[in-house]
């Protein structure tokens, strides 16, 4: 595969295409030929503000064409991005600003008091995205022609880094840059059947590296980002509507999501539904993936999107994480990085192309979690300790058992919280759940959320007591409407942990 920017694999796209549509929000549509023209115009603008290669921005953006414009912007003028959460508190926020000393900041109109004060330029994205006349965005050459920004540059430089949570407190930032994007980007393209025709829909917001998928893939193969309106993501029948109205053929979205959302209206459309970042219990898997192409994606931050995919779906059981995708190479080693027995459990390692650099300003860090890879035989090649438990099943797909560190421990014995959730997700009147320790020490408990048929806590405490050792059985099971879900649509087990009992809920009986 070659070795591209993200900006020059979309230029390219621009110069084969240029009607096509690249990108819809409401009623606007642009296709490649404007995409390009407008971010041409903001990069030039960002230039002249001081964004060059080395060089930080900070962007506070919602969805809207404006932000894709507004991201190819920074690219193409060198610029490498980190991207703000206006959920996260200020602290962090501040923190995060502090960390990577940005040039400035580039916030969309309404989200200008988002961006804690940092002393340094603040602009709006919309009027980098101006294409009035006065800006002459009307007679910016295409990619190639004479005047035009350039579409290429150095492949090693740094895309744009996000936070993840760190075991010290404090977040941590990993390191994307443009080779290890493009790579996924040329490698996920045929796996997904991205084409000219695909319609695919922006769910995740940009504190994820999943931008590399839902919107630079996308844009890479020729097809259209469609950017659902604010407060979509998370309203279950809107998001649904949305999906039919825009006629999506292609979707990233959360098992725990899916889990909560009912196909109705029909999507006759959606050809093509992928998850990502937790296991899909087997009924929301069987529900989904009739009549479509289901894909279970998994890949930490720190490897690009995905390491591995499947479409298999086992009768009655949660499907697998399946087998390397191209260029990745995986391997399930035991505390020593030597590989464990055929079919043993071990941590998995993922080597190959398109690993992230590393975390930012976090070298021992680096080292420690990226070693080198003592099984490829190319100089300098790493490994990334993934931190989850996984063994190989005989049709060679793999099958996640938990994180190395994720047991739960309830007075003093661990336990595995997917063990106890996959017993719970089997019972018929149970749509999604989750398991949770709460209070410490002597007082710490497990407990149950349930999301079901009302009354099912009853008959589902029989059922676990049934099946599970004693230290594995939860106290309470408390029913919920829907789990809640944090900003990247994963069940949000620390508000779980917090959830104080008001009379709902079930004791559970323990066995004699």
């Amino acid at each position: 595969m070659s070795r591209s920017t993200i900006h020059g694999s979309i230029a390219a796209r621009a110069r084969s295409t240029p009607g096509l549509p690249a990108v819809e929000y409401g009623d606007e549509c642009l296709d490649f030929r404007e995409l390009e023209r407008r971010s041409d115009a903001a990069a030039r603008r960002l230039s002249a503000h001081g964004v060059a290669p080395g060089v930080f921005v900070a962007v506070s953006l919602e969805r809207s064409a404006a932000m894709v414009v507004t991201l190819l912007g920074i690219l193409k003028a060198g610029g490498s991005y980190v991207a703000l959460d206006p959920a996260y508190p200020e602290a962090r926020l501040r923190w995060i600003l502090e960390d990577i000393a940005p040039r400035l900041a580039v916030a969309s109109r309404a989200m200008r008091d988002t961006v804690p004060p940092a002393g340094i330029p603040l602009l709006v994205a919309e009027e980098l995205d101006d294409a009035s006349p006065a800006h002459g965005t009307d007679v910016a050459p295409m990619p190639g022609e004479p005047g035009a920004v350039p579409s290429e540059g150095d492949p090693e430089r740094l895309a744009f880094i996000t936070y993840t949570s760190g075991t010290t407190g404090r977040p941590k930032g990993v390191m994307h840059v443009h080779d290890s994007m493009t790579y996924f980007m040329e490698m996920i393209e045929p796996y997904l059947g991205l084409a000219p025709g695909t319609r695919f829909l922006q769910f995740y917001p940009l504190t994820w590296e999943i931008q590399a998928l839902d919107i630079y893939a996308v844009l890479a193969a020729g097809g259209t980002v469609v950017i659902p309106p604010a407060g979509t993501e998370t309203a279950g029948p809107g998001l649904v509507r949305f999906l039919r109205d825009a006629r999506v053929t292609t979707a990233l979205l959360p098992p725990a999501l899916l889990a909560e959302l009912a196909e109705e209206p029909p999507l006759p459309a959606l050809h093509t539904l992928a998850y990502i970042g937790e296991r899909c219990r087997p009924r929301t898997a069987e529900r989904w993936g009739s009549g479509r192409r289901l894909i279970n994606l998994y890949g930490p931050t720190e490897v690009t999107v995905a390491a591995s995919a499947s479409d298999e779906r086992p009768p009655g059981d949660a499907p697998p994480i399946g087998k390397a995708l191209p260029g990745r190479e995986l391997h399930v080693l035991d505390e020593q990085m030597n590989p464990v027995a055929e079919g043993a459990p071990g941590e998995l390692h993922v080597g190959g192309r398109g690993l992230a650099r590393g975390y930012w300003k976090l070298p021992e860090l680096t080292e420690r979690q990226f070693p080198q890879d003592p099984f490829s035989g190319r100089p300098g090649s790493r490994l990334y300790r993934t931190g989850d438990r996984v063994r190989y099943l005989p049709d060679g797909n793999l099958e996640f058992l938990g994180r190395v560190d994720g047991q739960l421990n309830v007075r003093g014995q661990r336990v595995e919280r997917g063990e106890i959730e996959a017993v719970m997700a089997a019972h018929p009147g149970v749509r999604s759940c989750a398991v949770v320790v709460q209070g410490e020490g002597s007082d710490a408990r497990l407990v149950g959320f349930v999301v079901g048929t009302p009354g099912v806590e009853k008959e589902l405490g029989d059922r676990l007591a049934d099946e599970l050792p004693p230290a594995m059985v939860p106290s309470f099971l408390v029913p919920l409407e829907r789990l809640p879900l944090n900003q990247h649509g994963k069940v949000d087990l620390a508000a779980l942990r917090a959830h104080r009992r008001r009379g709902a809920g079930s004791r559970v009986a323990r066995p004699a």
